[in-house]
């Protein structure tokens, strides 16, 4: 062990025997840490940010001017230009970022990725989308995280995603149907994004605050499993995580231990 671990096990021995004997006190306690001798792995993917795609109204008041917080990824993408903003790239470089999440937190309740590819034109015009969100992540140089909506689509939805996100162009066409690596090759992008981790939902124990007010934990997490399926049966090197609830928020106690249960052997 380094020297910081067993450091940090002597005091936990030093502490069950204080407690038990109280034979020493805390005072006598001691630890020295070598800063240059802690030798940990930090896993790179934990400096990430959140890229926001959807309906400005959701942050903005109707009666205030209109400044685009939520539409474009927050100003990472120019519309006007049809490319990623360079200064706003470089920025996320400097900083760090490693990963971005897409498209954002609850704004994906009613996020339908199907109407984001395609011309422009038919798109909604309040959105940041979805081939898009990748070229940015490919400008920065990041790994992305896809948040798949609870509540707007099915499980063949989100099949359908993995398969133009990631499937080959080569008419293999794995969910039949529409062949959505030959559509995403006539959207202008031939190779696929190869994109590994996936998310199902955000903070379903809550609902969507709008017409369903709360999801139990067990509703969820057999759900999630459909979802699992139908996603993995396309690629099964993708990575699916589920929600869990901050303990501390007791209004949701049980929540986690339900969705462990009935789907903790298909949480990535």
């Amino acid at each position: 062990m380094s020297q910081l671990k067993t450091a940090l096990f002597a005091l936990m021995l030093f502490t069950l025997y204080d407690c038990r004997h109280k034979a020493w006190s805390a005072s006598e306690a001691l630890i020295e840490v070598d800063p240059q001798d802690i030798s940990v792995q930090v896993n790179p993917l934990v400096f990430g940010t959140n890229m926001i795609a959807y309906n400005p109204a959701t942050f903005e008041k109707r009666s205030k001017p209109y400044y685009g917080l939520s539409n474009y990824g927050a100003g990472i993408w120019d519309p006007s230009a049809r490319s990623v903003n360079p200064e706003v790239a470089a920025l996320a470089k400097e900083v760090g970022v490693t990963i971005a999440r897409f498209p954002g937190g609850c704004g994906t309740h009613h996020y339908n990725w199907k109407n984001t590819i395609g011309p422009v034109e038919g798109r909604p015009n309040f959105q940041y989308w979805l081939d898009e969100f990748m070229r940015t992540c490919e400008s920065i140089g990041c790994e992305s995280v896809i948040t798949v909506s609870y509540y707007t689509g099915t499980e063949s939805d989100a099949a359908d995603l993995v398969e133009y996100l990631n499937s080959p162009n080569d008419g293999t066409n794995p969910g039949g149907g529409t062949d959505w690596a030959a559509l995403r090759a006539a959207n202008g992008r031939e190779e696929p994004y190869h994109v590994t981790y996936f998310e199902f939902g955000n903070e379903e124990y809550h609902g969507e605050h709008k017409d369903m007010k709360k999801v139990s934990g067990t509703e969820y997490g057999r759900k999630f499993i459909k979802y699992s399926r139908a996603m993995k049966a396309i690629d099964p090197r993708i990575k699916l995580g589920a929600v869990t609830v901050n303990p501390a928020q007791t209004y949701y106690s049980g929540w986690n231990e339900k969705v462990f249960a009935t789907a903790g052997l298909y949480i990535d």
